[in-house]
C-alpha cells in the first residue's frame, strides 16, 4: 500500500510540475541533450564497419600475396623444366599449401621480350617452337569474415562466405648458346687465302697450305679473346659490350687472338706461328675495327673481362682471322690478281666489295631463343683469261657473282639445369641468295650497295679486230625458307657441323653460267665473210669458245669455291654448328 501512494504521489507532483512549467513551441527540435551519445553510438557502428572491412581486405591482401609468391614459384619451377613443366609447377604449388580446390592452369610457350610489344602480347602460349617460358595461373576460393556479418543489416540472409581470387605469372629461360653460320673452310687453296686476307688486312701474307689447314684446326676461346684483347688495351674496367663497340686497331685485335689461341695447349705451334705472322704483318698499321659486327655475346655482354666463362664459345683461328679481316680496314675492298697455275688458266683478277651484316648482328653470336648469326654480303667479279686456239686463242671471262647473307637463327633451346646433357638446340639455317652472271661490271657498281648491278654483255673475244665475240649469262641459286638443324649435346660436345642446300641447283654455278651463255660473233663489224677467209666461221669460233669454257669449268671452280672458302661461304650451302650452351636460371618476365 505504501508503494501504491508513493507512485500516486509522484504522479500527482509530475503532473503539478507540468502545469506549472508548460512546453514551449519547438523545445523538443532545440533540446541537444543526448545527442553525444547517439553520434558517438552511430560513429562506433561506422568504425567497426571500417574495422571489419580492414580486417576482411587484409586478409585477402595477405592471401592474395601468398598465393602469388607460390605462383611465381611455381612458373620459375616450370620454365626451369620446360619438359615437365606442370608437374614442376604443380609439385611447387603443393609444397606451398595451394588447396587442392583451387583452379590450376600451366601453359608452356614462347616469350619475346620485344619492348616494341604490349607485356600482353609478349607471351603466346602453345608455341610448337621456340619454347621458353612458362605461365602458371591460380584461382582460388579466400574466406571473409566480418564483411558477410555486416551484409545481415542490408538484406535478410548473410553474403558469401568467399571471394575468388586469382594470380598468374610468367618465367622465361636465361639458356643460352653460342653458334655460328659460314664454312668449315674445309677446301682451301694457300695461294687463293694469302692474296685474299692479305689483300683484306692491306699486309702481304705468305703461309702454306699446311699452316692454313692448321689455323682451320685451332680453336680461340671468344671470352678469352676478349679478355687478352682488354688486357692489352688496358679495358678491364669495362664490360664485354663496351669494349666489342669500341675501335680498336686491327693490329690489336690480331694479337688477341695470338693471345688466346697461346693460352689453349690443345692447339699447334704451327698454328701459333702462322697467326703471330699474320699479327706480325699489321704492326705499325693505324687501321680501326669495330668487333660489335663480328661477335655478340648476348647477356654476357655486361660481364668484365676475368669473371670467367659462362658457356664454351669457340671458334677456328681460321674463322676468326677471316671474319676480322672482313670488317677491317673500312673499305672492306680488294683487287689483286692470282698466280695458280690450273690447266687451262693463263691469269686470273680478282675484284671483291664486302657490304655490312644487317644492322645488330654479327657472325658469332652468343644469345637466347631468337638472336641470330649472319654472313657478310659479298660480291667478287672474277676476270678469267682461258687459253683457246686459232682465233680464239685468248678468252676473257668477266664473271660478276652477287652474294646475299646466310643466316643461322636460333629458333628453340631445351635446357635442363639439373641434368645439362639432356639438352638440344634447334637452328633455322637460310644459305643466301646468289646471282651470278658472265657479263661486264665496273668496280663502281660493285661497291655501290644500296641497289643490284645489271651486268652488261661481255666482249668473250676480240682478236685483233677481226673476230669480236660478246655474251652474256645468268644463273640464280636460291632457298628462301629455313631449314631447321638440331644439334643434341653430344653434337655440341664434339663441334659437329650440319649443312643445308639450296634446293632449286644441282650442278656447278659455273656450268650454269657456260650452258646458259647467249654469244654473238661479228667479224669487222660484220663487214667480212670468215668462211670466205677460210678461218672457220662465226659459228665455229663461238663453238670454240663453248668448248674452251667448258674445259676450263673444272678450274674456276677451284678458284671460285677457293676465294669464297676462305671468305667463309660456300655456293649453294650454309654451315652452322653449336659450340656452347648454359641452361642459366629461369627469371620472371611478368
Amino acid at each position: 500500500m505504501a508503494i501504491a501512494r508513493y507512485v500516486v504521489s509522484a504522479i500527482s507532483i509530475s503532473r503539478r510540475t507540468v502545469g506549472i512549467m508548460p512546453l514551449r513551441k519547438h523545445s523538443f527540435v532545440r533540446d541537444c541533450r543526448g545527442s553525444t551519445t547517439i553520434l558517438t553510438v552511430i560513429a562506433l557502428v561506422a568504425l567497426m564497419g571500417f574495422v571489419a572491412l580492414s580486417v576482411d581486405l587484409g586478409s585477402l591482401f595477405f592471401q592474395k600475396r601468398r598465393q602469388q609468391t607460390a605462383n611465381d614459384l611455381a612458373a620459375l619451377a616450370a620454365a626451369s623444366d620446360l619438359s615437365h613443366a606442370s608437374a614442376a609447377a604443380l609439385a611447387t604449388l603443393t609444397r606451398n599449401q595451394t588447396p587442392d580446390s583451387a583452379g590450376i592452369i600451366v601453359e608452356t610457350g614462347t616469350y619475346t621480350p620485344d619492348p616494341t610489344l604490349t607485356p600482353s602480347a609478349r607471351f603466346v602460349p602453345n608455341t610448337s617452337s621456340g619454347v621458353n617460358a612458362a605461365r602458371v595461373t591460380v584461382q582460388s576460393q579466400q574466406s571473409i569474415y566480418f564483411g558477410r556479418i555486416l551484409s545481415l543489416f542490408g538484406s535478410a540472409s548473410a553474403g558469401p562466405a568467399t571471394v575468388n581470387v586469382q594470380s598468374s605469372a610468367i618465367a622465361a629461360t636465361n639458356a643460352q648458346a653460342s653458334f655460328t653460320v659460314g664454312s668449315r673452310l674445309l677446301s682451301l687453296n694457300g695461294g687463293v687465302v694469302n692474296a685474299v686476307l692479305g689483300g683484306l688486312l692491306g699486309t702481304s701474307i705468305s703461309l702454306s697450305l699446311m699452316d692454313y689447314q692448321s689455323l682451320a684446326s685451332a680453336k680461340i676461346d671468344l671470352f678469352s679473346f676478349t679478355d687478352k684483347l682488354a688486357t692489352r688495351l688496358n679495358l678491364t674496367g669495362l664490360s664485354y659490350s663496351q669494349i666489342l663497340s669500341a675501335s680498336v686497331h686491327t693490329a690489336d685485335a690480331l694479337q688477341a687472338v695470338v693471345s688466346a689461341a697461346s693460352a689453349n695447349s690443345a692447339n699447334s705451334a704451327a698454328a701459333i706461328a702462322a697467326l703471330s705472322q699474320i699479327a706480325n704483318a699489321k704492326q705499325g698499321s693505324n687501321d680501326l675495327i669495330n668487333l660489335s659486327s663480328l661477335l655478340s655475346l648476348g647477356v654476357y655482354g655486361a660481364r668484365v673481362p676475368g669473371e670467367g666463362d659462362p658457356l664454351n664459345a669457340t671458334i677456328s683461328a681460321l674463322n676468326l682471322v677471316s671474319s676480322i679481316a672482313q670488317v677491317s680496314g673500312g673499305t672492306n675492298q680488294l683487287s689483286a690478281s692470282l698466280s695458280l697455275g690450273l690447266p687451262g688458266i693463263s691469269s686470273v683478277n680478282l675484284a671483291l666489295a664486302i657490304g655490312a651484316r644487317p644492322v645488330s648482328t654479327s657472325a658469332i653470336t652468343v644469345g637466347s631463343v631468337g638472336s641470330t648469326a649472319y654472313t657478310a654480303q659479298t660480291r667478287l667479279l672474277l676476270t678469267v683469261s682461258l687459253v683457246g686456239s686459232g682465233k680464239a686463242s685468248l678468252i676473257n671471262v668477266p664473271i660478276y657473282i652477287s652474294i646475299a647473307s646466310a643466316y643461322a637463327r636460333l629458333t628453340a633451346l631445351s635446357c635442363s639445369p639439373s641434368n645439362i646433357s639432356t639438352s638440344s638446340v634447334t637452328l633455322g639455317v637460310k644459305p643466301g641468295i646468289i646471282d651470278a652472271w658472265i657479263g661486264n661490271v665496273s668496280m663502281s657498281d660493285m661497291t655501290n650497295f644500296t641497289s643490284p648491278p645489271s651486268p652488261g654483255t661481255a666482249t668473250l673475244v676480240n682478236a685483233v679486230g677481226i673476230v669480236t665475240v660478246t655474251g652474256s649469262a645468268h644463273a640464280s641459286i636460291s632457298n628462301m625458307t629455313e631449314t631447321p638443324l638440331t644439334f643434341s649435346y653430344a653434337d655440341i660436345a664434339s663441334g659437329t657441323v650440319k649443312s643445308t642446300s639450296t634446293t632449286d641447283f644441282t650442278t656447278s654455278l659455273i656450268t650454269s653460267l657456260i650452258t646458259n651463255l647467249n654469244m654473238q660473233a661479228t667479224a669487222l663489224g660484220g663487214l667480212l665473210n670468215l668462211d670466205l677467209l677460210g678461218l672457220g666461221g662465226l659459228g665455229g669460233t663461238q663453238s670454240l669458245v663453248t668448248s674452251t669454257l667448258t674445259s676450263a669449268t673444272g678450274s674456276i671452280d677451284t678458284i671460285l669455291n677457293s676465294v669464297l672458302t676462305a671468305l667463309g661461304i660456300n655456293i649453294g650451302e650454309a654451315d652452322a654448328w653449336v659450340t656452347g650452351v648454359s641452361c642459366g636460371n629461369a627469371v620472371l618476365v611478368n
